[in-house]
């Protein structure tokens, strides 16, 4: 039921999460000059990083969904706007590691913490050649 609330147009006094942001991006936790992943060829660029198709990457924040909405239903208060950036690392294993709030204009660290921590319980797929730094952006309306 959750799943197609987020799936469907939401009434206007509730919170929208938005599923269809760009995809995720995968970069390196070096100064904001260093580049990111060449998100064309799907994968990460970095050296010495592993491998993990944003497709992939996307499903898996899709199919966990829910636990976003949970959050916006525990602490969103009247509907949160605007959006923030979760990064984290995908380990060898694909657990989730260094999970933080890496940007948010939302001005509600309840909701970014438990957004947080819904992003930490994700499993991802094991990346190819090692870890995989990424990001994502949560989108409320």
């Amino acid at each position: 039921m959750l799943l197609a609330f987020l799936l469907s147009a939401a009434a206007k006094d509730e919170a929208e999460f938005d599923m269809d942001a760009p995809p995720p991006s995968a970069s390196s936790e070096a100064p904001a000059t260093d580049t990111t992943a060449d998100l064309d060829e799907g994968r990460d660029m970095d050296a010495g990083q592993g491998e993990l198709l944003p497709s992939q990457i996307s499903a898996v924040v899709k199919k966990g969904s829910w636990t976003v909405q949970d959050c916006v239903s525990r602490y969103g208060g009247s509907g949160p706007r605007g959006r923030m950036v979760v990064s984290w690392e995908i380990t060898s294993t694909g657990a989730v590691a260094n999970a933080k709030t890496a940007e948010s204009n939302l001005g509600n660290p309840m909701l970014e913490d438990c957004v947080v921590a819904g992003v930490k319980r994700l499993k991802f797929p094991a990346p190819s050649g090692g870890t995989v730094m990424t990001s994502h952006p949560f989108v409320f309306n």
